[in-house]
């Protein structure tokens, strides 16, 4: 076992690792390296501030590389932060491209309904489906990189929650409120402020209650303090001649 590590979780977990397979985690470069040059003590042993699904995902990553290494989109940020823990460059730098910047993806200028509608209807005619946004309380979602991913199925969303206030149909569908956390990941900006009144309710067929309960649309925006303020749009100004 001396090429073995016995690295723990934070929940108890533990699980035997090569040395070897640890060498990119550049926090554990005294356990990857024990015996070798200034680190002269052997370890055996090794604790990790992650939960022991998370340190499972990173040793995926390990074992397979970038090339061959992939993961649920939704899990991007809580990889980032375990591969900024531990070190792990590569793995860090493939959850960024996954997130793309925050500030760099998220439009000042109001986003009109009509834009949402020409870019679902454009995603409609790739096979797989392309661009799908979603409208809920207001903020516009991209989910084009999510939408195989949905737990549903990739059919439920096109067909029942596009260019239409779908915030009752997150309300229905998603009890568990670990869902608000992965609303940053697809925020892309706001609907403009001429279009609100104008946004359709979801068809009575797919949400019979057609509208949100003001407590959960108050719980959501308690969950969503980094969406863009009124006062942060940038709204489009006419010359007058």
């Amino acid at each position: 076992r001396g090429d073995l590590v016995d690295v723990e979780c934070d929940d108890g977990e533990v699980f035997p690792v090569r040395r070897a397979l640890l060498r990119p985690c550049v926090s554990l470069t005294s356990v990857a390296q024990a015996g070798k040059g200034r680190f002269v003590e052997h370890v055996s042993a090794c604790s990790v501030p992650l939960d022991c699904c998370t340190f499972d995902r990173v040793l995926l990553y390990l074992q397979r590389g970038d090339r061959d290494f992939k993961f649920d989109p939704l899990l991007a940020p809580e990889l980032l932060r375990a591969a900024e823990r531990l070190g792990v460059s590569g793995l860090a730098d493939q959850c960024r491209k996954v997130l793309g910047s925050f500030k760099d993806r998220v439009r000042k200028d109001p986003i009109r309904l009509a834009e949402v509608r020409r870019r679902n209807a454009n995603g409609a005619k790739t096979i797989p489906r392309s661009e799908t946004l979603l409208v809920l309380d207001f903020m516009v979602l991209d989910v084009s990189r999510w939408l195989s991913e949905h737990p549903g199925g990739d059919r439920i969303i096109p067909e029942q929650a596009l260019d239409c206030d779908c915030t009752v149909m997150f309300e229905l569908y998603h009890v568990s409120r670990q869902s608000f956390l992965y609303l940053k990941e697809f925020y892309i900006g706001e609907l403009a402020l001429e279009d609100r009144s104008n946004l359709p309710l979801p068809p009575a067929s797919s949400a019979p209650d057609l509208r949100a309960s003001d407590a959960f649309i108050a719980e959501l925006r308690r969950h969503t303090p980094w969406r863009l303020k009124p006062e942060d749009l940038l709204h489009p100004t006419h010359r007058s001649f």
